[in-house]
């Protein structure tokens, strides 16, 4: 099954005082990966998106799992994988990894809007086909 892989560095800002990564901050950071995927996994710019297509990809649903806690300066590897395509709307699979150490799995809805009407537009055809690379 192929991935998108993103290694994140968890940072000062991420943890909370008792040194570790306060559940809150992963979903900022699962946004930059997805940002990250867009970018570089399938050729498609958030900053193209927003700005000229006037298009956004909020979050519909999201489901979290935290199996252990992950720790300043730790760099954590995210794998992104697709786990459906809709008209509108798809599903991502994220787990990010210490080593052979699962810390955390999410799965997540999101959906292509038009950012004027504030309604839920297709997924662009170019989007769409180079999102089933990512396949699971």
């Amino acid at each position: 099954m192929p991935a998108f892989i993103d290694h994140v560095r968890i940072r000062f800002a991420h943890v909370d005082p008792a040194g570790i990564v306060f559940y809150a901050r992963y979903f900022e950071i699962i946004n930059m990966v997805l940002e990250d995927w867009f970018r570089d996994g399938i050729g498609h710019d958030f900053g193209i998106l927003n700005e000229r297509d006037r298009v956004g990809i909020p979050l519909l649903h999201i489901e979290a799992d935290f199996m252990r806690p992950s720790f300043l300066n730790d760099i954590v590897e995210f794998r992104l994988t697709v786990e459906k395509i809709g008209n509108s709307s798809f599903t991502i699979n994220y787990k990010g990894w210490l080593g052979e150490e699962l810390r955390l799995k999410m799965q997540a809805v999101h959906a292509f809007v038009e950012l004027t009407q504030k309604k839920s537009v297709p997924i662009p055809d170019i989007v769409r086909e180079r999102m089933k690379a990512f396949m699971a």
